[in-house]
């Protein structure tokens, strides 16, 4: 969504930053097939308002974490890869039976504060858009965060973004309609009913049914960047 790096020749790693939880996860592509291989994982729980509504409240205690992660892992300044997931968030799916022209046929919200970027959904029949927006404020939090911890952010985008892209790897997605919640309980569904390890190979000691749908939501932030 919002691209700030790519170089893809850097591990790389997908984290999600919701109410409560750091999801961290590194991923590699397995050498011997087509399964990818998550090589590291952590989820932190939130204690003390490190994030809320998204907002950076202790930049210390959130790098801590990030760098415990990249320590115990021995990963030396790797791409990072980060989604939100929030009520800040404006989302919407546009679905058009051509290509649009400008972003005027989004019917966007005119706010000179707001980002917004677009992802598009594959389907062969009609062109299907998710679009999100948020504030510059937010967006400019998280760079200035990455700045002063040195972090590699690569890409800033949302939950929804990583759960569409984990969709169209597992299972197409079918839209019937533009709403951005049915299309989200849709994805996991989707993610209940699979099987993990049809999509991933881990030497790692986790419950992967209990992580499942943190796991997954990241893989899709992984898939992004291909």
């Amino acid at each position: 969504m919002f691209n700030f790096f790519n170089k893809s020749s850097h591990e790389i790693v997908a984290l999600n930053i919701d109410s409560q939880n750091l999801t961290c996860s590194w991923f590699k592509k397995h050498k011997n097939n087509n399964l990818i291989n998550l090589v590291g994982y952590k989820r932190y729980a939130f204690e003390n308002l490190e994030v809320c509504d998204l907002n950076v409240y202790n930049q210390l205690k959130l790098n801590y974490l990030l760098q415990s992660f990249f320590n115990e892992y021995n990963l030396k300044n790797p791409y990072v890869y980060l989604s939100l997931s929030g009520h800040q968030i404006l989302e919407k799916i546009v679905i058009l039976d051509h290509i649009p022209q400008s972003s005027d046929e989004f019917n966007l919200e005119k706010n000179e504060n707001i980002s917004w970027s677009c992802y598009q959904i594959e389907d062969k029949e009609k062109f299907f858009f998710y679009i999100a927006g948020m504030q510059h404020a937010l967006v400019f939090q998280y760079k200035i965060f990455a700045f002063n911890t040195q972090l590699n952010l690569s890409k800033l985008t949302t939950e929804t973004a990583s759960l569409m892209s984990l969709s169209n790897y597992i299972s197409k997605l079918k839209l019937v309609n533009e709403d951005v919640y049915s299309c989200k309980q849709n994805i996991t569904n989707i993610i209940k009913s699979c099987n993990i390890n049809d999509y991933l190979y881990t030497k790692l000691d986790i419950n992967l049914e209990q992580e499942k749908f943190f796991i997954l939501k990241n893989l899709g932030l992984f898939l992004l960047s291909k």
